[in-house]
């Protein structure tokens, strides 16, 4: 093991100046680490996969992890079944129990996620593009696909967003039931809930909408905290 040091562990496999520097337990198995400090402070977690500078770092405990790019997973702790793919995706992540299971992929996805002391927040997320639910805190059960979707949600849940800015702008503590596909597809939402959107910058500048059915581009797109509409084509109203 490249730099590091392993006592009873084994099937471990590291490259990288102090990578898997400290493991020793013996459930510190299976193990797959490459690059600088990756894995560093591991000591009794297993089946991880990492590759990058300080990838999966600051955890001793975490287990069944894939953690690829500079600082993905780099500061999280308590963490499991979490897959996180590019530069500082997920890196604050704090599991405090099996209860994770996120995948993010892309700069900085997920990167604020620390799950505060409930274990069963920040978890079953998944979020694929660059700073898709960068922000996110506390929220769980997230779709956010495209480039910011979903970007400076903290702590909203259970809302889907596919497409460039789609729902980027939304904060709502607790379960909002927002679907939002295409590019700024609700963009400046921020408390709204229970809204079904498709079509890109339909409900655009909507900040607090409900109850709304909105598909077509650019359907209701300067409305800003109507409720119960149903449209449907091309900038309807």
């Amino acid at each position: 093991i490249a730099s590091g040091i392993i006592d009873s562990a084994s099937q471990n496999t590291a490259l990288g100046y102090e990578a898997l520097k400290i493991i020793t337990n013996t459930a510190g198995t299976a193990n797959t680490v490459f690059g600088f400090g990756a894995g560093k402070s591991l000591t009794s977690g297993y089946s991880n996969v990492t590759m990058g500078r300080n990838a999966l770092s600051a955890t001793n405990t975490s287990s069944q992890n894939i953690a690829i790019g500079d600082s993905a997973m780099g500061n999280a702790i308590r963490s499991f079944g979490n897959t996180a793919v590019g530069y500082q995706s997920l890196k604050n992540l704090d599991g405090r129990s099996l209860y994770s299971f996120n995948t993010a992929i892309g700069f900085a996805s997920q990167n604020a996620a620390t799950g505060n002391t409930d274990p069963t927040v920040s978890s079953l997320n998944t979020s694929v593009g660059g700073y898709s639910m960068a922000d996110n805190v506390t929220g769980k059960n997230n779709v956010a696909i495209g480039v910011s979707a979903l970007r400076f949600n903290d702590s909203s849940s259970r809302n889907t967003a596919v497409g460039q800015n789609a729902l980027a702008y939304h904060k709502r503590n607790g379960d909002s039931y927002n679907v939002a596909v295409g590019t700024s597809a609700l963009e400046r939402d921020i408390v709204g809930v229970w809204n079904t959107v498709a079509g890109g910058e339909a409900m655009q500048y909507a900040t607090r909408s409900t109850l709304n059915s909105a598909i077509g581009f650019r359907t209701l797109k300067l409305i800003m905290d109507g409720g119960e509409n149903n449209t449907l084509g091309v900038g309807t109203m």
